[in-house]
């Protein structure tokens, strides 16, 4: 439990008939009133037909895993697409985990993991897009960023006819939160956003969290068409942007993160 954060376990347990049973146990720490309490969930594992369970730990690795090449082969034209993707899905868990623990929203780790898991595949949708539209090096017409703008609804058909396939309840949760950030993403808080012109509380709390990390990976990379910005560039836009592009709790989140980790590291 060290640093107040969750903590979960496996225990072999046996019943009075001698029967072994397999459980897992989730602990997480609630703050309220200045006072930490500690709330723990057990959760009976079903067995496989072999006799053994699947740890919680080994199902999250392979979700990720699975979430991530599904991501890359979306994106494979793009040479550096992997290290943005990976750092997307790093900086989110940071953020997602960060603004949990500051606006003590009480989410367990299972979400957390969720939403960080399912930020890799925020732009799958951009696969099927025309090169020469997606990495044009000039200002788009009208035309061109409407097609652009097409890759929310591109990845969400993806993705459903990927998981129809699967159907496998291993999945369920991550094809929800994995739906709202790739549609949602490009929303905005004041709703000028795409494609639905959401705003504010309407837009889903996962793609609000990815929509200012992807836009600071994005500034503070070089691109076809636009050169590298600095980290404090990148996060004078965020900060100017709180309220009008972005949740302004979320911004605060994001900015505190930022100063917290590079004071860490002076």
């Amino acid at each position: 439990m060290k640093g107040k954060r969750p903590w979960s376990g496996v225990f072999i347990n046996r019943r009075k008939d001698g029967q072994l049973w397999h459980s897992s146990i989730t602990i997480t720490p609630l703050c309220a009133d200045e006072s930490w309490y500690y709330i723990g969930v057990f959760r009976e594992l079903e067995q496989l037909p072999s006799g053994f369970y699947m740890p919680q730990e080994r199902i999250g690795h392979i979700q990720s895993s699975l979430l991530k090449v599904l991501a890359i082969s979306c994106e494979i034209r793009d040479p550096g697409i992997e290290s943005h993707l990976v750092r997307v899905r790093d900086l989110t868990e940071a953020l997602v985990r960060y603004h949990n623990e500051r606006m003590q929203l009480g989410w367990n780790e299972e979400r957390l993991s969720r939403i960080a898991s399912a930020s890799i595949l925020h732009d799958i949708g951009k696969s099927g897009i025309p090169e020469g539209i997606l990495y044009k090096p000039g200002p788009l017409a009208d035309y061109e960023r409407t097609i652009i703008e097409m890759h929310t609804y591109i990845g969400v058909d993806i993705l459903e006819k990927i998981f129809n396939e699967i159907n496998d309840e291993l999945f369920t949760s991550e094809l929800t939160a994995s739906k709202h950030i790739i549609l949602h993403h490009h929303e905005r808080w004041d709703g000028n956003g795409y494609p639905h012109k959401l705003a504010g509380d309407a837009i889903p709390i996962e793609a609000r969290i990815v929509s200012i990390v992807d836009v600071f990976d994005a500034l503070t990379s070089k691109r076809p068409y636009k050169e590298k910005w600095s980290e404090q560039q990148a996060l004078a836009y965020i900060e100017e942007q709180r309220g009008t592009q972005f949740d302004p709790d979320l911004v605060d989140s994001f900015i505190h993160l930022y100063e917290e980790q590079k004071e860490g590291l002076a």
